[in-house]
């Protein structure tokens, strides 16, 4: 089989992906590449440290750095539609997020006769929207990955039936963080929590970047009638990008006992805040992913999660499950695990824990079987 080269400007907490998806590659005997940002911080075998040279560098970003930014992301992509030409690699692009100028790089591909692979992260555009280059890419790749029966689904219920037989599924492929972690970056980590918290709390979590399809006005509402607040805190801290859930940002703050981190998050603040939480909240509406239910995992976190498909995946006939945008249940689940006590709490963090350790044990011979399959 030809060599897979991996497009994924990653870096940072999120390389925990790419680590773990090019361990279980090398592991199943798939030779692999994988092209990531210039940043990248894990130490990775096959890992190409590549894009964003410039503006990864910069901490806050302008629109002078966004442009920039772009044309990075334009040459990084061409070169690598040069080198293939000759190398004649199969190329995996991972869906995530907005698509720059990869639709540009999937056509070039193909009309270069290269076989493409998507790694679907995100089936839709912010799990919501089909567009038009989305679907383009989606009906004409070799091969869509996904990593839960709700992208599974999706994908089919989008594309039709003659979408199955391109679609193959092996677990979310997920290490830890604590080889890019600092102790300098732990100890910033746990100061920052005390000043936003005025010291010690106890609190219930809310993390990574702030969407309405992750469920976040469902939460505002359910914390302002639950008794939960009376006893622990609400921490919402991730960045309050998504214009969507920007007028939420508000009422967030005039909640009783709720705290807003309104900020991207360091690798060691994203592990410090799910290590010192009672649970992590996850009360998503319609999601095919999630690095925030694996993080729990590896890091001992009990979690409260809507019923979607994603979480069912990992946590079949979990207590502390609730239907998705229900308000009055999610309040009543919170008030549920407000009063458990610390045994029980622990309990459920080692279930999720046990759950995720039983896929990654399939994952190299999922994935062998996934990319050896024609």
């Amino acid at each position: 089989m030809r060599p897979v080269w991996h497009i994924y400007p990653t870096r940072g907490a999120s390389g925990a992906y790419v680590h773990a998806l090019q361990t279980a590659l090398h592991q199943g005997g798939i030779r692999s590449y994988a092209f990531v940002s210039r940043y990248y911080t894990f130490d990775t075998g096959g890992a190409i440290r590549y894009f964003f040279p410039i503006t990864d560098s910069f901490v806050k970003r302008n629109k002078p750095i966004n442009i920039l930014r772009g044309i990075e992301l334009i040459t990084g992509y061409f070169f690598i539609w040069a080198a293939a030409l000759v190398m004649r690699p199969v190329i995996c692009l991972h869906l995530a997020g907005y698509l720059g100028g990869m639709n540009i790089l999937f056509r070039g591909c193909k009309l270069a006769g290269l076989k493409v692979y998507l790694t679907c992260h995100d089936v839709t555009e912010d799990n919501a929207n089909m567009t038009r280059s989305r679907l383009y890419m989606l009906l004409n790749a070799d091969k869509l990955i996904v990593h839960s029966s709700e992208a599974n689904k999706k994908l089919r219920e989008n594309l039709g039936p003659a979408a199955a037989q391109h679609i193959v599924q092996y677990p979310f492929p997920f290490s830890s963080y604590d080889s890019i972690l600092t102790p300098e970056g732990k100890e910033k980590a746990a100061a920052t929590l005390q000043k936003v918290m005025g010291g010690d709390a106890d609190y219930f979590l809310f993390l990574g970047y702030v969407r309405k399809s992750k469920g976040v006005d469902t939460l505002l509402e359910a914390w302002k009638i639950s008794r939960c607040k009376n006893k622990f805190k609400l921490f919402i801290a991730g960045r309050w990008g998504d214009t969507n859930a920007i007028d939420l940002l508000n009422k967030a703050t005039e909640l009783d006992n709720c705290v807003v981190l309104n900020k991207y998050l360091s690798d060691e603040e994203f592990v410090c805040f799910i290590e010192k939480s009672r649970f992590s909240i996850l009360p998503y509406n319609d999601y095919s992913h999630s690095s925030v239910l694996i993080s729990c995992a590896k890091y001992n976190g009990a979690v409260i999660v809507s019923d979607i498909e994603l979480f069912k995946d990992y946590l079949r006939d979990y207590d502390l499950t609730f239907p998705k945008g229900n308000v009055k249940a999610l309040a009543a689940v919170l008030d549920k695990a407000a009063e458990m006590p610390e045994n029980e709490v622990k309990l459920r963090a080692a279930m999720l824990k046990e759950s995720v350790e039983e896929y990654d044990r399939k994952l190299p011979e999922e994935i062998a079987r996934a990319y050896k399959e024609p």
